[in-house]
């Protein structure tokens, strides 16, 4: 009761000085600002602490894409999304039966070269000194394959970008012809729709000489009918007018000024036709429904008919035109996609022949460096052994030893393990799929350690901190690890991370979920005025 009392008088004298020294006229806003109205409950006043709530989602602390580090065919994908596997576990095998091969290659020469090494120092028999030249021989003929080899990729690299540029010099000639053919179908529909507009407007014409006519001998009086038509026929003299000036100054080339012109003469049919009727009827009014022939309303019956024709043929034309633009540009498009479609093989053939020439030449270098060390070998072999000789031995071991070691780190690749305990998250690709360097195989999360990433206002954040206590619902607790400097381009927001400190939380990765956030301000020490829900007037 003395807290209600001590803030119910605090209130009062609140109030008051706000009421005594702010101008009448002002009384809702402060050195021009309007005032912020914020409403609290009263167990955040009384604990002397409020909330924050933030929205986002929960997420993984460690997770990671595994990617392939080599190109080759998949052995063997040995998982499968939802699988729990233990860190070193073998997710994903690709076929290495090359590497296997050059593996074994770099440790044969590795083992004859100490075998060498022991039999320069033991004395060279005449047996062993056959075998090194036969082993000399051996990478000879290694070295003229190699050769070969990179001579018939060298000549097949050439006859594929040959056949790719054949195919695009087609495409392209393919892409010309129907740009033309196109532009030809176009023009002729365009010089026929002229010829159709110069019909048009003899048909305008006659409609405008026989109105005239069928005045003349009819409708000559001052009557409500002869002023009527009178009417008809200037309006249709005006169409008769408009439509030769626009057929004297169009050119077929000129498409868009011909689309306009058929526009305008639908348009123009259409109006005549519907002064004809007016004619018509006034035929059957009054003293003229005796006076005029039957032949008068014969003949405005016959150009109706003409003048409705024509309109229908010009709105077919005009169908016929649209019609014939989207399949001209359909097939000019698909024309260009083909030469693109073309184009970007012939680019990533010329990649594919820079890098199987590039392996060609690598295995030449390989074949001759395998002659130089037979040659070093059988060298060694029949020589006496000397400082400078065992020198080159060991410098050779040494080689031998880097190649054999490098070797087998990209061995080593071909194997895709788990680096940590965890779940599959996704599975990429398939057996026997093909995978480049760099492509992603399989995702990995550790859901033991979680995360959430939430949004606050600028506003919001200055009454929050790193170190922040956290409460989810169903009990789930966490702390502020991390408030962004820089708003979300995204959210227009601040992203806060929040780490999990609850054992086993019932979350699920990329589940929405709210953080209320401890604020870090006391809402006792605020520079807000407190003043109870009942003091307030809405309007």
């Amino acid at each position: 009761l003395k807290n209600k009392l001590f803030i119910g008088f605090l209130v009062l004298c609140i109030g008051g000085a706000i009421y005594f020294f702010l101008p009448k006229e002002v009384e809702t806003t402060i050195e021009g600002k309007i005032s912020e109205v914020e409403m609290i409950s009263l167990a955040d006043y009384q604990n002397g602490q409020t909330t924050v709530s933030a929205f986002g989602y929960s997420e993984s602390m460690e997770q990671v894409d595994l990617r392939s580090q080599i190109a080759g065919t998949l052995k063997s994908v040995n998982v499968k999304i939802g699988d729990q596997v233990v860190k070193g576990q073998l997710l994903a095998e690709i076929e290495h039966d090359t590497l296997d091969a050059q593996l074994d290659q770099a440790k044969a020469t590795l083992d004859r070269l100490r075998n060498g090494l022991d039999v320069k120092m033991a004395g060279a028999t005449d047996e062993q000194i056959d075998v090194s030249k036969k082993q000399l021989d051996s990478a000879g003929v290694s070295l003229e394959r190699a050769e070969k080899g990179l001579a018939d990729v060298t000549k097949l690299t050439e006859e594929n970008l040959k056949a790719a540029n054949y195919s695009l010099e087609k495409a392209e000639k393919s892409l010309a012809d129907t740009v033309k053919l196109t532009e030809e179908n176009m023009q002729s529909r365009y010089d026929h729709a002229v010829s159709s507009l110069d019909d048009a407007n003899i048909k305008i014409f006659n409609a405008y000489t026989s109105i005239n006519s069928i005045r003349n001998s009819n409708f000559n009086n001052s009557d409500q009918q002869g002023l009527r038509v009178k009417r008809v026929l200037e309006k249709v003299e005006a169409i008769k007018d408009d439509s030769r000036d626009v057929a004297t100054k169009l050119s077929s080339k000129d498409y868009s000024a011909v689309d306009n012109a058929i526009e305008k003469t639908i348009n123009n049919l259409e109006k005549i036709l519907g002064y004809l009727t007016d004619m018509r009827d006034a035929c059957d009014e009054g003293s003229y429904r005796n006076s005029v022939p039957d032949t008068v309303r014969a003949s405005i019956d016959s150009q109706k008919s003409i003048i409705s024709s024509t309109k229908n043929s010009m709105v077919s034309m005009k169908s016929e035109i649209s019609i014939l633009k989207t399949q001209n540009e359909t097939s000019v498009s698909n024309a260009r996609n083909a030469v693109t479609s073309i184009k970007n093989e012939i680019s990533v053939l010329k990649t594919q022949n820079e890098n199987s020439i590039n392996t060609a030449k690598a295995a030449v270098d390989a074949a001759k460096a395998g002659v130089a060390v037979q040659e070093a070998g059988l060298s060694s072999v029949t020589a006496a052994p000397r400082d400078i000789d065992l020198q080159g031995i060991h410098a050779s071991i040494k080689e031998a030893e880097a190649a054999y070691r490098l070797i087998s780190l990209n061995r080593e690749k071909a194997f895709i393990k788990a680096p940590f305990s965890g779940t599959v998250s996704a599975v990429s690709v398939k057996d026997n799929n093909l995978v480049s360097s760099g492509q992603n195989v399989v995702s990995l999360v550790n859901k033991n350690g979680l995360q959430a990433k939430v949004y606050v206002s600028e506003k919001e954040k200055e009454l929050i901190e790193e170190g922040a206590i956290v409460n989810f619902e169903e009990g789930i607790e966490g702390v502020v690890s991390n408030i962004s400097p820089s708003i979300n381009d995204t959210t227009k927001k601040i992203e806060v991370i929040v780490a999990i400190t609850s054992d086993n939380p019932a979350l699920v990765i990329g589940e929405h979920v709210e953080a209320k956030i401890v604020a870090k301000k006391d809402l006792t020490k605020s520079d807000k005025f407190l003043i109870p829900l009942k003091a307030i007037t809405f309007d």
